[in-house]
């Protein structure tokens, strides 16, 4: 077995982690880009949609639903979020003119809700734990993964 010195192993971890910050850099430009083309086509739905439906007297209101509708589908969770205030608020006014309160939460546990996406999460530790190695050092450099088991780097 051949013996790895401390300075090739530095050298492997930086290409190691640029290549994993390359990797985090290729998902946020791919999101940026999914979000920029779901707004483009749900400005063109929404502006559609106005137009047939004749939503809004003036161009500029249809514009305005074009532009509402794009929002939505960039943004499906703040657009969630509006939807859901909205509906909260007409539930209240509901409430106070003789509504019934009517049911309750139809939803499961909330334990996915945090979800984000598991892999990138796992990529962010990656790159801070090497990150934190090449600045304070250290005897053992991180280990990489290989399928599912951990493989040291000197092997």
């Amino acid at each position: 077995m051949a013996v790895v010195t401390l300075d090739q192993h530095r050298k492997t971890l930086l290409r190691d982690l640029a290549r994993l910050e390359r990797l985090e850099e290729r998902h946020r430009v791919r999101a940026e880009i999914t979000r920029a083309m779901r707004g483009a086509v749900g400005f063109i739905l929404g502006l559609f949609m106005a137009w047939k439906l004749k939503i809004g007297a003036s161009l500029g209101a249809k514009l305005l639903v074009a532009l509402l509708v794009a929002a939505g589908f960039a943004w499906p969770m703040i657009a969630l979020a509006f939807l859901a205030i909205a509906v909260v608020i007409l539930f209240i006014f509901a409430l106070f003119h003789g509504g019934d309160a009517g049911g309750h939460c139809d939803c499961p546990t909330c334990d996915g809700c945090t979800y984000r996406n598991r892999r990138r999460e796992r990529l962010l530790e990656m790159i801070a734990h090497r990150r934190k190695w090449l600045t304070e050092g250290g005897a053992l450099p991180p280990r990489r993964l290989r399928g599912s088991r951990l493989w040291p780097m000197n092997v």
